[in-house]
């Protein structure tokens, strides 16, 4: 807890999905012998910058701004936080920018679409939408489910986003009402730390390969794309 903030339900949900060691084995986090720096939301590019300066390779972003008082012309625009972050992943190369697309597919009026906010809408970072958990595993597009809450593309300059989607709808993870607490929870805060838990597995077997070597955060985005099942009616 790098930030001496109080624990909070939301961002040990998140945390659990991506380094839950599995003493409950349904909640086993994708990188379950990683470890795991947790900050407040406060000051983030000073600190993702400095961070990323110092080698880390991997972070997740389960947060974003609501825009209630009528400015849709926000959502799919690419604001100075968009190119702020861009800035820092072309300034770190080896450093993978993990952030939630947002639930605000409600809140525009263009039926869904174009409701990606702020620093969603990079060029360089990972975009994570949510879909429904696919209980009897992939057997094509279809079985790919959308909810009603997940932010959708695309960007006002025309740019796919989400890059990916993960299960984010019922979600059981761990919880911080006590030290033994699990719960479930929807939403892309935790689709996009499953992502950022692959992308913390993909850097150890690179290391494993190669000691000495990491990928690129465009060669890691560019793997975890072209590998994906193909999700939904349209190609």
């Amino acid at each position: 807890n790098v930030d001496g903030v109080a624990h909070q339900w939301h961002a040990t949900h998140v945390a659990g999905t991506m380094v839950a060691a599995g003493v409950d084995p349904s909640a086993k986090g994708m990188s379950f012998e990683g470890a795991l720096l947790s900050f407040d939301w406060n000051y983030d590019s000073s600190e993702m910058a400095t961070r990323a300066a110092g080698g880390l390779r991997v972070s997740n972003h389960s947060y974003s701004i609501l825009y209630d008082n009528g400015a849709n012309w926000i959502y799919g625009f690419y604001d100075p936080e968009a190119q702020t972050w861009d800035q820092l992943a072309y300034d770190a190369p080896y450093y993978t920018i993990v952030k939630a697309a947002g639930n605000d597919q409600s809140r525009n009026t263009k039926g869904g679409y174009d409701t990606i906010p702020t620093s969603g809408t990079a060029k360089n970072v990972l975009t994570i939408g949510a879909v429904s958990s696919i209980s009897g595993g992939y057997t094509g597009p279809s079985s790919v489910v959308m909810n009603t809450f997940s932010s959708w593309g695309p960007t006002d300059d025309g740019r796919i986003k989400p890059d990916l989607v993960a299960p984010g709808v019922n979600l059981y993870s761990t919880y911080n009402t006590s030290d033994s607490a699990y719960a479930y929870a929807s939403g892309t805060s935790m689709s996009a730390p499953a992502a950022a838990g692959v992308v913390g597995l993909l850097v150890q077997h690179r290391r494993n390969l190669n000691p000495g070597q990491d990928l690129w955060s465009s060669t890691m985005k560019a793997l975890l794309i072209a590998t994906a099942n193909e999700a939904g009616p349209a190609d």
